[in-house]
């Protein structure tokens, strides 16, 4: 069976050459950080990075054994062989730091201790190549980590979560139609580790009635217990998995009160929400406590905690006023120039179309979303 190549994770072009030039070279220098949703690919795109080394998964399990990390870590990059003298070819150890937002909930000890190995790390990365994941960034324990890293985040369409879930099903030889293969996806919760878990039973059985079906068990939940606590620490902990819940409230908020002073002062401060969650992810800025009271607490208090979870639709479709702002901070994260984009949608003379493209490296599918999405803005107007 063929293996995955970076080429079949979807990224664009510059990405790509990013990570090439990170594990040719970049690695001696910095770290890799690679951040992106729950299940979304990271661990499997760091081990196709990683894929001439011998990899070391540090993850929450790992620990259960109640292993030194200092010591640990020392023992495996810090020893030296007798095969590195001989032989050129030696396959060298490399670190995947896997699922650090876990550390934080659930040990935070361990956490301080790799922060605080960092240094060390610094000195082994001359011939260990070391990546960091995370699905969430926003925490003054990762600053340090940040910092010493070269970062990317993996955030899929759903015409390339389709894309993946047919070369998985390609590897293992299963063939489905496009109803089930959606099916399949969405019984997956569109992430990637569920979709290729849900393969994997496929590949086992062959029977689709046997899929586990992900969707909505774990969102809802969380949601409720956001909705029904007035615990500040309770709210930050558990909206950490739901960084656009205050989209849910305004799609749903004429079922929860028709008060038009309350529907402004909640759309102003979602509004100041996207603008800070747009900045501190770009610059790894520690605005996320800042961020839930915006985006969660003060929705709560101009409603009076009466929200009713059952009349909030979790993620139906996103209000149309904040499409607008979410474009806003695509084009800022990928250092897009709007200027050029408007020119190459007006323009007739295709030869300076393709001369623009290439010369601010726009790819097509860039241009169709941001078109699409003004237009629909449009038309709501």
């Amino acid at each position: 069976m063929n293996k995955l190549t970076i080429n079949d994770f979807f990224l664009k072009k510059k990405e790509i050459t990013f990570l090439n030039n990170w594990i040719n070279k970049d690695y001696k220098k910095q770290f890799l950080f690679i951040h992106g949703k729950d299940s979304s690919g990271k661990t499997s795109l760091a081990e196709c990075i990683l894929n001439k080394y011998k990899i070391i998964h540090i993850n929450i399990d790992f620990f259960k054994e109640k292993v030194n990390i200092k010591q640990y870590i020392d023992e495996a990059l810090g020893r030296k062989n007798i095969l590195m003298m001989f032989n050129n070819n030696y396959q060298y150890n490399a670190i995947i730091f896997d699922n650090l937002e876990l550390f934080l909930k659930h040990n935070k000890s361990i956490l301080n201790d790799i922060i605080s190995y960092i240094s060390k790390l610094n000195n082994y990365k001359q011939n260990h190549p070391i990546i960091f994941i995370s699905s969430n960034i926003n925490h003054k324990y990762f600053k340090k980590i940040l910092s010493n890293s070269k970062f990317i985040e993996i955030n899929y369409s759903h015409k390339n979560i389709i894309n993946i879930t047919n070369k998985y099903l390609s590897l293992k030889k299963i063939k489905l139609n496009d109803n089930e293969i959606n099916n399949l996806i969405k019984k997956s919760d569109s992430k990637i580790n569920n979709i290729i878990s849900n393969i994997n039973i496929l590949n086992l059985n062959n029977n689709l009635k046997d899929l586990y079906d992900y969707e909505d068990t774990f969102i809802d939940n969380t949601i409720n217990k956001i909705y029904n606590t007035n615990d500040f620490s309770d709210i930050i902990r558990y909206s950490q998995n739901l960084n656009n819940l205050y989209f849910d409230i305004l799609d749903n908020i004429h079922y929860i009160t028709d008060d038009l002073d309350k529907i402004i002062k909640i759309y102003k401060t979602s509004y100041l929400a996207e603008n800070v969650n747009t900045f501190y992810i770009k610059r790894h800025i520690d605005l996320y406590d800042f961020y839930t009271i915006l985006s969660i607490i003060y929705p709560k208090y101009y409603l009076k905690n009466n929200i009713d979870c059952k009349k909030v639709i979790n993620n139906k479709y996103i209000s149309k006023s904040l499409i607008y702002i979410s474009n806003e901070r695509h084009i800022y994260n990928n250092d897009l120039n709007i200027n050029i984009l408007y020119l190459i949608n007006k323009l007739n003379d295709k030869n300076y179309i393709d001369f623009l493209k290439e010369k601010y490296n726009i790819n097509i599918n860039e241009i169709k979303k941001l078109t699409n999405t003004y237009n629909k803005i449009i038309e709501f107007v």
